[in-house]
C-alpha cells in the first residue's frame, strides 16, 4: 500500500514431482526482499493466502488473464493464512512464510494448486511498499523458493500385547519407504496410534491416544 493504492503479488510452484503418498512435515515459502525498493519502513503484517481460481501471466488487479474479471477485484483468495510475517522492509534477504497446511491440502487434493497471493494484512492501510525478487530475476540466489520436507512409504503395527495385570499395551511399529522411522512403546488402556510427522533425517514421532 503506497498511501492510495493496494499492491499484491501472485506466484505458483509446480508440485507434480511430489510422490502421491508423500506426507509433508514442512513447507517453507521464502521470498527475497529488496530493501532498496522499500518506501517508508513502516512495519506491517504480510500474509500469504491460497488463490482460488486460475490465472495467467497477463493477470491484472481486475482480470485474472487480462480478459476475464476476477469475482472480486484484486484477486479471489482464501481467508486463512498460509504464512504470516511482520516486515518493515529495512533489511534485504529471504523472508519466510510457513505454508505447510496449504501444501498438504494441495497435495491431497483438498484444494487445487492455483498458487499464492501475497498481500499486506487487512485492512491493508499501512503506508509502505516492499518488493520481492520474482522468478524473472537473473540472480538464482534471490529467486522465490518453496522448500518442502516430506517422507513417503507405509507404517505397520508389527505386534502388540496387553497385560491383564496392568492394563498396559506394548507395541512395535515398522516403517518402510523413504525418510520414515518410528518407535514403539507402552500406553495405558485402549490406545490408537497415528504417525504425527515424517522427517528427512529418518526420525519421526508416533502420536498416542488413550
Amino acid at each position: 500500500y503506497n498511501g492510495s493504492d493496494k499492491r499484491r503479488s501472485l506466484l505458483k510452484f509446480d508440485l507434480s514431482a511430489l510422490p502421491i503418498d508423500a506426507y509433508i512435515s514442512d513447507a517453507d515459502l521464502a521470498l527475497y526482499l529488496d530493501a532498496s525498493k522499500t518506501t517508508t519502513g513502516n512495519g506491517a503484517d504480510y500474509v500469504a493466502r491460497r488463490i482460488k481460481s486460475t490465472w495467467t501471466s497477463a493477470v491484472t488487479w481486475n482480470k485474472y488473464d487480462g480478459t476475464t474479471a476476477w469475482t472480486t477485484p484484486g484477486g479471489d483468495f482464501g481467508t486463512v493464512d498460509a504464512g504470516r510475517t511482520t516486515l518493515t522492509g529495512s533489511t534485504s534477504g529471504y523472508k519466510h512464510f510457513d505454508a505447510t497446511w496449504l501444501v498438504r491440502d494441495w497435495r491431497d487434493g483438498t484444494y487445487p494448486n492455483h498458487g499464492f497471493i501475497l498481500k499486506q494484512d487487512s485492512p491493508e492501510n499501512v503506508n509502505n511498499v516492499v518488493q520481492f525478487y520474482s522468478s524473472n530475476s537473473s540472480d538464482p540466489a534471490r529467486l522465490p523458493k518453496l522448500s518442502v520436507t516430506y517422507g513417503s512409504g507405509s507404517i505397520n503395527v508389527a505386534s502388540w500385547s496387553r497385560s491383564e495385570a496392568t492394563g498396559r499395551v506394548s507395541y512395535s511399529v515398522t516403517a518402510s519407504g523413504s525418510g520414515l522411522a518410528v518407535a514403539g512403546g507402552p500406553c495405558d488402556g485402549w490406545c490408537s496410534w497415528s504417525l504425527d510427522a515424517y522427517y528427512k533425517d529418518g526420525t519421526s514421532e508416533l502420536g498416542q491416544e488413550n
